[in-house]
């Protein structure tokens, strides 16, 4: 193809022709490159707000595993203290201090909550709670004077190593 044939001359004229006109006029030009901007100042936008909903889901994510929302973990306006979620043995305690339950309703939940925890009541499974079973124990034998003695050879039967564990403690509570 020759660059000198009438028809290519008149093809690149056209072309001159139209970059002239374009760089003349700069409308164009500047309505590109602010169309250009606002594409970016848009996609820029829509990066931060995925960046901060990610940012803010992960923390919310991490606050639900480590169990400090919902599980009753809040902080005051220094933040400095904590309150912790009551266990099984707290709730019961507090009932018990309150005379909401006697001291034989105690030692009966106590002795659920070692050998059949479905059969406790709602009001006393607060959920992700820690408690050891000797934490239990403690808790039964600080009680366990003070329980009649109908109870008391009810909950032997249900627990014949319990005389064992009562031992322990004894021995525990004289060192």
């Amino acid at each position: 193809m020759k660059l000198t044939t009438p028809k290519a001359i008149q093809a690149r004229e056209k072309f001159i022709d139209s970059m002239a006109k374009k760089l003349a006029d700069g409308g164009s030009v500047e309505k590109t490159i602010i169309l250009h901007r606002r594409r970016h100042i848009r996609t820029a936008n829509y990066i931060y707000l995925a960046v901060a909903l990610s940012v803010i889901s992960t923390g919310i994510t991490y606050l639900l595993m480590t169990g400090r929302i919902g599980a009753g973990l809040t902080g005051n306006d220094s933040g400095l203290q904590t309150t912790f979620a009551k266990n099984t043995i707290d709730l019961l305690n507090d009932d018990l201090a309150s005379g909401k339950i006697s001291t034989d309703q105690y030692a009966i939940y106590l002795m659920n909550f070692l050998i059949r925890y479905d059969s406790l009541p709602d009001i006393y499974k607060p959920g992700k709670t820690f408690v050891t079973s000797d934490q239990v124990y403690r808790a039964l034998f600080a009680v366990w004077p003070k329980i009649s003695p109908q109870i008391r050879t009810f909950i032997m039967k249900e627990m014949p190593f319990l005389e064992r564990k009562w031992e322990i403690y004894k021995v525990e509570q004289h060192q």
